[in-house]
């Protein structure tokens, strides 16, 4: 994303804000490395996870 964003208006963001699919180690020190802060979603650790049955199909609440 950084370098996305490098390439196109030719500076470097001071902050990210990234969802879970960006959260790896290599991502995070790539960040930390650049000196930009950044904000990744860590999933959803903590709670209770969900199952769907297909046949019944998603419950609403």
């Amino acid at each position: 994303m950084v370098s996305a964003v490098m390439e196109t208006y030719g500076q470097q963001p001071d902050t990210v804000v990234a969802d879970v699919g960006y959260c790896s180690e290599a991502n995070l020190a790539g960040l930390a490395s650049r000196g930009v802060d950044g904000y990744v979603a860590l999933g959803r650790e903590g709670r209770k996870a969900v199952s769907v049955n297909p046949e019944t199909g998603p419950q609403t609440a």
